[in-house]
């Protein structure tokens, strides 16, 4: 006994190996994708859930006879099942758990049999949960079947669909159903393989769940799960294998005793069915009380992986509906992702349309948020409340008030749930609205866009109006509340790059420094014109300083002695000697007047000093200490005389020559003429220092002589005409030295 119990557990340990892989290798694949638990035989350690309708013995002992090979004696025995099979005890009871394969030594000493004579005979395995069919092996005692069908349901038995059919002649016992190679995976035919009378014994009937003809490119197609998902399993025996009466004994027993169903075993192969999310099974909980565990068995409950659950894996589980539950495949690990409620709801469900708004990325909706907080995943506080940016999103009481100011916001105080961001009027700014934009003032509630723009000008100001007041910061050339205007003495706001311009009015041609402030037009005196009153009017000419100038050719000689006389140099000197002098006669004045007189000479000594023009310089000049009141319209005498110093030598003969005497105001500002040497500046200064006395707005036009002249126009500085040859003057009124005969051709050269 102690013998044979080993060699039983021999035969179990093979069997284990072989069926049942390492758990850990069946585990490592569900860490990588999809994963399916070994297959096993369903039959094994269901004892109580399988049953036949039809079984020899089972309510008292029948006899039933065997064929045999035409010999004189039949051989006929007893069926008692009455009790369960014993190899000791009870060799003679078949009961239909004989027909589970356990590998016992001589296993031919049990198995099933059916009552003598009956055609008609289910065998039926009622499984506690769904498993995967994978095939059946069926091994006959007695003859095959001659008809013969399998049926599987999945709905505990409730409703059935026909696998297969067997018979010898398919078209005699099923003749609705096609005998030719199926079409599909799915297509119900009859098979005439293993229905024939050869062999009489140890005959098998096979069932594939997918039949291997078909190429199955998902495993998890309904389709093909409809095929091979199981609670129930029923074998249909319709008609009985029999022979002709000529081959029963002489004795002619009923011939019903030697026709009955007998199975040595029968295997089908299975596993727990997990939709590919776990690797192993367990025994179902809360199932039927006659099943229980036995080594090698099959278990219906999944150990589920990659964040499933159910029996069969068949949803996601608590908490894990960020993703959609799937059928294990290439993705196997991507589903059922742990929804994200930031700590604020312990259940979520799974929303198609959200997955398919974020193009796969999330479709959990969180249930319930606690903590004032709403979104799919908790994400938002509710409205008027916002996420407080110090705190972190999972913490309890990281939303707080909105606190939008009323006068600026619109919404009725609603906020950004994220930031605070209030909504805010058409002009107002800030997180709580309770600003004006850069560029607006004055934030009222009754103000429909919240604030008013900024007047100021874009160019004279500084920066945009005060928020509050609208005042404005004016750019320091600019004045005015709106900054737009330019200070006195500035014009142009914002026509040129520098802002505000300098008037710039000439001093001596405008009346003041002032001038419009939009184009900067002076205010000129008569005969001035140009923005700045800088240029003569037509037909107007500028004097220059020696403008008001007496010739000393054309004065009176003076005489001490008669040795003492006065003689001409020619056009432009006088030379006097000691003792004498010259008159100048004064009676053109243009208007009364403060004068000073300035008399120009030229002493008869060489000198280095550069001096052009209307310059004077300290050794070719003098001028009177102080200033001569001389009026309109009166005549003066100018006397000038040349007296010798009284400490310098006596014996020796001195003279002086006297260019002209003229008179002009401000004679100072002529003196720091000469003080600079540089020649350009002297010409600048001496062109346009002149243009400021204050006497300029009296002078007339050009007059120029008709006779003499080319045209009626001057220059403008000077108010020169153009001459004709040889006639000289600034009216051209006169004939140039060596010249004579003034007239319409201008004057002609003297012949020597």
């Amino acid at each position: 006994y102690c013998v044979s119990l080993h060699l039983i557990n021999s035969f179990l340990s093979c069997f284990r190996v072989q069926d049942f892989p390492d758990p850990q290798d069946l585990e490592d694949q569900c860490s990588i994708g999809s994963c399916n638990p070994a297959l096993g035989d369903l039959m094994v350690g269901r004892d109580a859930q399988l049953s036949a309708t039809s079984t020899c013995g089972l309510y008292g002992p029948q006899n039933y006879c065997i064929i045999g090979y035409l010999e004189e004696e039949q051989k006929c025995f007893t069926c008692d099942s009455r009790q369960p099979f014993d190899r000791y005890s009870n060799t003679n009871s078949h009961r239909i758990e004989n027909i589970i394969a356990t590998f016992e030594p001589e296993r031919k000493l049990k198995w099933w049999q059916s009552e003598n004579g009956v055609h008609e005979v289910s065998i039926r395995l009622d499984l506690e949960t769904v498993f995967q069919f994978s095939h059946l092996v069926i091994t006959f005692k007695s003859f095959r079947p001659t008809a013969m069908l399998v049926e599987r349901s999945k709905d505990f038995g409730q409703t059935w669909k026909v696998f297969r059919y067997f018979a010898e002649d398919c078209s005699l016992h099923f003749p609705s159903v096609s005998s030719q190679t199926p079409d599909s995976i799915d297509d119900v035919v009859c098979d005439s393989r293993y229905s024939g009378s050869e062999p009489s014994t140890e005959g098998e009937v096979v069932l594939k769940a997918l039949d291997p003809i078909f190429a199955i490119e998902n495993p998890y197609a309904p389709h093909i799960q409809e095929l091979i998902t199981v609670t129930n399993l029923r074998i249909n025996f319709t008609r009985l294998f029999t022979l002709g009466d000529t081959l029963l004994s002489r004795r002619r027993r009923n011939p019903q005793d030697k026709y009955y169903y007998a199975l040595y075993d029968m295997v089908i192969r299975g596993s727990c069915f997990c939709n590919g999310h776990a690797a192993r099974c367990t025994p179902v909980d809360g199932g039927r009380g006659d099943v229980f565990s036995q080594p090698g068995m099959v278990h219906g409950r999944c150990v589920c992986q990659h964040n499933t659950a159910g029996q069969n894996c068949e949803r996601c589980q608590d908490f894990h509906h960020d993703s959609p539950w799937l059928p294990g495949g290439e993705n196997a690990v991507d589903v059922c992702r742990r929804c994200n409620c930031h700590g604020h709801s312990d259940s979520c469900h799974f929303d198609v349309a959200r997955f398919e708004a974020t193009g796969g990325v999330s479709g959990g909706v969180c249930d319930n948020c606690r903590n004032d907080r709403v979104g799919p995943q908790c994400e938002q506080c509710r409205p008027f409340l916002y996420q407080d940016p110090q705190r972190a999103p999972h913490d309890p009481q990281a939303c707080i008030p909105c606190e939008c100011d009323s006068m600026g916001s619109q919404g009725g105080g609603l906020c950004d749930p994220l930031n605070g961001q209030c909504v805010c009027k058409e002009n107002v700014d800030g997180q709580r609205c309770d600003q004006c934009k850069d560029g607006f003032f004055g934030l009222r509630a009754d103000d429909p866009i919240g604030c008013q723009a900024c007047r100021c000008h874009t160019v004279g100001s500084l920066s945009s109006c005060d928020k509050l007041t609208g005042s404005c910061e004016c750019d320091r050339l600019a004045v005015g509340p709106l900054c737009d205007q330019c200070l006195p003495g500035f014009f142009g706001l914002g026509n040129t790059a520098f802002r505000c311009s300098p008037c710039d009015c000439d001093i001596g041609g405008a009346h003041s420094s002032m001038c419009s402030p939009e184009a900067g037009q002076c205010h000129c005196l008569p005969n001035m014109v140009g923005r700045r009153c800088s240029d003569p009017a037509p037909g107007h000419f500028l004097p220059p300083l020696d403008y008001f100038l007496y010739e000393a050719e054309l004065g009176d000689p003076l005489f001490e002695g008669t040795d003492r006389p006065v003689t001409w140099t020619g056009m432009g000197l006088v030379r006097i000697l000691e003792g004498a002098g010259l008159r100048f006669t004064v009676d053109n004045l243009p208007s009364s007047m403060d004068y000073q007189l300035v008399i120009r000479y030229e002493p008869e000594v060489r000198s280095s000093r550069f001096c052009e023009c209307f310059c004077l310089c300290s050794d070719r000049g003098a001028v009177l200490d102080s200033p001569v009141c001389l009026n309109t319209g009166a005549r003066y005498f100018v006397d000038v005389t040349f007296n010798k110093r009284p400490e310098s030598d006596q014996s020796t003969s001195s003279h002086i020559l006297i260019d002209s005497v003229r008179k002009g105001t401000f004679v100072s500002n002529v003196v720091t003429i000469n003080h600079d040497g540089q020649k350009t500046h002297l010409h600048f200064l001496c062109t346009v220092r002149y243009l400021y006395l204050v006497f300029l707005c009296i002078f007339t036009a050009c007059k120029c002589n008709v006779i003499g002249s080319l045209g009626p126009s001057c220059s403008k500085l000077g108010g020169f005409c153009e001459c004709k040859p040889n006639v000289i003057g600034r009216c051209c009124d006169t004939c140039a030295p060596l010249t004579f005969g003034f007239g319409p051709g201008g004057c002609k050269r003297k012949i020597h």
